[in-house]
Formats: C-alpha cells, structure tokens, sequence
C-alpha cells in the first residue's frame, strides 16, 4: 500500500483510496468517455440529416423521372396530331359533333406559359348559352377523352330561367400543349 505522510487508520485509507478512485473514474469519464459519446451523438445527427437528404433526393429523382416520361407522353401527343392541329379548330369541329355549336355564344383564343416547366399551352375560352345538361355532358366527354390531350383548366356553370327542362350557362377554359 501507498504511505502517506500522515498517518491515517485503516478504515480511513480505505475511504481515501475509494475516493481515488471514484475522482479517477470521473477524470477517464471526464477526459475519455464523454468525448467520445459526444462525438456519437453528433455522428448520428449527422446521419439522420444525411438520410433525409438522401430521401429528398430520392424523392426529387422520382419526380424528375415522372415529369420526363410526361415531356415523353407530351412529345409523342405533339407528334401524333395534325400538322394543322389548333384548339379552337378542335373546340369548334367538337361543338358541332356533339351539338353545341349553335349554343357558342363566344370563343376567345389564348395561349399561356408554365413558369416552372417552361412549357407552352394553347388556351381557349368557350361561352355556351342555353345548352342542355345532356349536350354538355357529351362535349365534356369528348374534350376529356380525346387523344389530343385536351385539359379543362376551369368550368362554370351557372342555371339559366326556371324552365323545365333547365337550361345552363356555360364558360369553359380548355388547354393543350402547344404545338
């Protein structure tokens, strides 16, 4: 055992020595062990933060690869229609297959530009009077499931008079890619 200058019992050794090493236990923590779970700690955070940006990025990838494919779907649409393909022509020669066309109160052509994709749409707005829910339900169908890829950005319809049947008052937006 250690000799100490004073001299102390031996119940009182033993306390000092377990003092020892409770203060040298605390010093390894202190100088060892604490550093090293900070260092972990910071190594997980860095990890979860890696991992939500990789989740990002996977999430960012997807979205890309979907908005390609719809530049793919929009090119392969462009490429099938007619050379002398325009909306307002479509719109009209629709009107009068389903048997609109003598309700169009007014058409008014446009076009507009997403600003995220930079791409350009056709854009036309069609006024219908005293059209009959039947009949718009028809054109709608047909814009809808056209191969030309026709949108309805927006649709009002408003009821017209208190006869039976009702008749509607319509105003619809429709878009395509330009081509």
């Amino acid at each position: 055992m250690f000799s100490f200058p004073f001299s102390f019992s031996t119940r009182e050794n033993k306390i000092l020595m377990a003092a020892g090493v409770l203060v040298l236990v605390m010093l390894m923590d202190l100088m060892i062990f604490s550093p090293v779970r900070d260092w972990r700690n910071r190594l997980d955070r860095s990890i979860s933060v890696k991992s939500e940006t990789l989740e990002e990025l996977q999430a960012l990838s997807l979205r890309y690869r979907n908005l390609q494919g719809s530049d793919q779907g929009a090119a392969e649409t462009l490429a099938a229609r007619q050379q002398d393909f325009t909306l307002f022509g479509f719109l009209e020669r629709v009107a009068g297959e389903t048997g609109v066309k003598r309700n169009i109160a007014s058409m008014k052509p446009g076009s507009s530009e997403d600003r995220t994709t930079g791409m350009r749409f056709s854009v036309v707005e069609m006024r219908l009077e005293d059209v009959s829910m039947t009949d718009l339900t028809r054109l709608l169908f047909r814009l809808e499931t056209a191969r030309e890829n026709i949108q309805i950005r927006s649709l009002s319809i408003t009821r017209k008079g208190g006869r039976e049947p009702a008749t509607l008052s319509v105003v619809l937006n429709a878009q395509t890619i330009a081509g």
